[in-house]
């Protein structure tokens, strides 16, 4: 396959988690982490940010006139324990508004409806594919990720926290090769790769990640990665021509 699609087992992690965008985001930037590197990754980040306003702040605290006596060292401390607390407080918090916008439904931690979502892509203006509507299911799309669209059922509404690989996900890449990078895979160890039932198209998976199947259309510039936790109802959705789709 092309160079992003031999970092597969990366990639394949942040699509099958459904994580929020700033999780899939740094795949691009480090494709050899695991899901729990990436989480580790941002966090740690996000907390470096915060510590160095901190240091910043309690420095120039520390030099004012007002930490010179008794009573302006118990006010220094109590200031620095506003600001740890707010610091830290926002950086875990959710404000519910922000739900509302478009940069938050697109990243991948906002519970969508079905016609929540097709507005979402129709006001992206992007391609995105997915296997159609689940009955009473919910859904998140991920579209941070330069070239990379991940979109998440949540069966029943439920598991938008949980980032076990359980639910389905339905990712779309850009790619302008896409039909012969994915046929040329099948010849990576363990790969497989074969045409469609149509015809037009070809599918593959390798045999260490069954549950991770990908298709491409020669006439087409995207890659498509079905997962599901069932590697044959992975395998099936692929090759049926009748369910992967664009969203309209």
């Amino acid at each position: 396959m092309t160079n992003k699609r031999s970092k597969k087992d990366s990639e394949s992690v942040s699509a099958r988690l459904g994580l929020p965008s700033t999780f899939t985001s740094m795949v691009g930037e480090n494709s050899s982490a695991s899901g729990d590197n990436l989480r580790e990754s941002y966090f740690k980040s996000e907390t470096e940010n915060k510590t160095s306003v901190l240091k910043d702040r309690i420095r120039m605290v520390s030099e004012s006139a007002v930490f010179k006596t008794r009573r302006g060292v118990a006010i220094f401390t109590a200031l620095v324990t506003l600001i740890l607390t707010l610091s830290f407080s926002s950086l875990f918090a959710t404000n519910p508004l922000d739900t509302t916008t478009l940069a938050a439904r697109i990243s991948g931690g906002v519970i969508l409806s079905e016609s929540d979502l097709k507005d979402v892509v129709s006001k992206l203006g992007e391609t995105v594919y997915w296997v159609g509507p689940m009955r009473g299911a919910k859904y998140t799309i991920n579209a941070q990720n330069v070239g990379a669209i991940y979109v998440r059922y949540l069966p029943n509404a439920k598991g938008i926290s949980d980032t076990s690989p359980k639910y389905r996900v339905i990712a779309t890449y850009k790619e302008a090769n896409a039909y012969d990078a994915t046929l040329a895979a099948g010849n990576q160890p363990n790969g497989v790769s074969f045409a469609k039932e149509d015809g037009a198209g070809v599918v593959y998976y390798n045999k260490n990640t069954p549950t991770n199947v990908y298709l491409a259309y020669k006439s087409l510039p995207f890659q498509i990665e079905v997962f599901d936790p069932l590697a044959e109802t992975a395998l099936a959705m692929a090759n049926d021509s009748n369910k992967v789709q664009a969203i309209k």
